[in-house]
């Protein structure tokens, strides 16, 4: 499995307008954690030298009243970009 990433800027989107609701950075151990209200998100992951992610979206429900999105980050090395 790939080591965690910090210092990888994630962005969470709504899906519906593909609107840019918040950017964090992860932290060391390549966490970050998103509070958010119900709609349908993905999240982006951007980090110099490897490749960009996009997750699959996902619902949070009105029954969740906040939710909490958080998983750890590893990202493959961008082969074409090795400095």
């Amino acid at each position: 499995s790939a080591a965690p990433l910090g210092n990888t800027i994630v962005r969470l989107f709504t899906k519906e307008y593909n609107k840019l609701v918040v950017t964090q950075v992860t932290d060391k151990a390549g966490r970050y954690a998103f509070l958010v209200g119900p709609s349908e998100y993905y999240v982006t992951f951007e980090k110099k030298g490897y490749k960009a992610e996009t997750t699959e979206s996902f619902r949070v429900a009105e029954s969740d009243n906040a939710a909490v999105v958080k998983e750890k980050v590893s990202l493959e090395k961008d082969s074409e970009n090795q400095k």
